[in-house]
């Protein structure tokens, strides 16, 4: 059962003066999907620095996706500025981002941002964000620059590169101390799911997240849709978040689950958008540099598990088998009806 809560929503349009490049420009109405499962305390970091930006004409949807504890009264409590979304089960990301999206997009906003609920963002971010999208009309989808937490001065995502003969994805600059080396906007190949700001016409075109993913790579495939439909992905320096991952944080994908879906997606997404010459490259380097690696890994490590999560995900793929699988379910995902 999904309720909806409607309460004051800051819905009013005026023309905004911007400092760096003087243009007049409208300020379309913009929603804001943020998805909270078992982390009030992220979330309510994150939304307290939305409520402090100077953009003026947007919309918070927060997304309750099943946590343990049920928080939704809490958040209508905190915050009855915001819709709140709430759903019995976890939809998982892209289940949950399309239910706020649906009815953000259904409340007529001219743009969608999904921020990561452990993200605390600069005043002027969506601002500048929506200047670059207004200035240039075949943006579909935009990235401020994303900076560490801590230390706020390296950077997390300047911007991203994907390759469809190898399948890897670069976040340009990442772990660099932010000294203005990547402060020149500009197209990229890759835009990461952190916090993408998409417009209404490339959603009405290309659609919403691919909810078979569950998580990881829907941004990948999303940002291969864009690009494949003529869409421009755009890099906005100005635009700064900070994200709240360890600079030391190894993305060494340590548990079954993660593993299985991250292997499991990148084949997908890939079937799905690559040329027939891509695979003559694609398939066997995947094979040595993913597969063979990362099974001599775990063996070495002792950890049979992982391995068996791999074999599982080159199963699911050959099968077409997508979505939660039923023989695994991470902690606190429980059934789905």
């Amino acid at each position: 059962m999904l309720q909806f809560c409607d309460h004051f929503e800051l819905n009013f349009t005026r023309q905004i003066l911007t400092p760096n490049t003087h243009i007049y420009m409208q300020s379309p109405k913009t929603g804001i999907i943020i998805l909270n499962f078992n982390g009030i305390e992220l979330t309510c970091a994150c939304i307290d620095s939305l409520l402090k930006i100077d953009y003026p004409n947007f919309q918070i949807y927060l997304v309750e996706n099943g946590s343990r504890d049920h928080p939704a009264a809490f958040f209508r409590g905190k915050y009855p500025q915001i819709h709140v979304i709430e759903s019995e089960i976890n939809l998982g990301f892209t289940g949950g981002c399309n239910l706020g999206m649906r009815k953000a997009l259904k409340d007529g906003v001219g743009y969608i941002l999904l921020l990561n609920n452990d993200t605390v963002v600069a005043p002027d971010f969506l601002t500048r964000l929506i200047e670059a999208g207004e200035a240039n009309p075949r943006s579909g989808i935009l990235t401020p620059k994303i900076r560490y937490f801590n230390p706020d001065t390296h950077l997390w995502f300047a911007g991203g590169r994907y390759n469809l003969w190898t399948g890897i994805s670069v976040h340009i600059g990442e772990r660099e101390f932010d000294r203005g080396q990547y402060d020149t906007p500009g197209e990229v190949t890759f835009i990461t799911g952190c916090s993408p700001l998409v417009k209404r016409a490339l959603l009405e075109e290309i659609g919403l997240l691919r909810e078979d993913l569950f998580i990881t790579c829907e941004d990948l495939d999303w940002s291969l849709k864009a690009r494949k439909a003529g869409w421009i992905l755009y890099y906005v320096p100005s635009a700064v978040i900070w994200h709240k991952e360890s600079i030391d944080t190894q993305k060494g994908l340590g548990k079954p689950f993660q593993l299985y879906l991250a292997t499991r997606n990148l084949l997908a997404v890939h079937k799905a958008h690559a040329r027939w010459y891509h695979n003559i490259v694609f398939y066997p380097y995947f094979s040595l540099r993913w597969l063979f690696y990362q099974a001599m890994k775990h063996a070495l490590r002792g950890e049979f598990q992982m391995i068996v999560a791999l074999y599982r995900a080159v199963r699911s793929f050959l099968k077409g088998e997508m979505g939660l699988p039923d023989w695994f379910r991470p902690p606190d995902v429980p059934e789905k009806g």
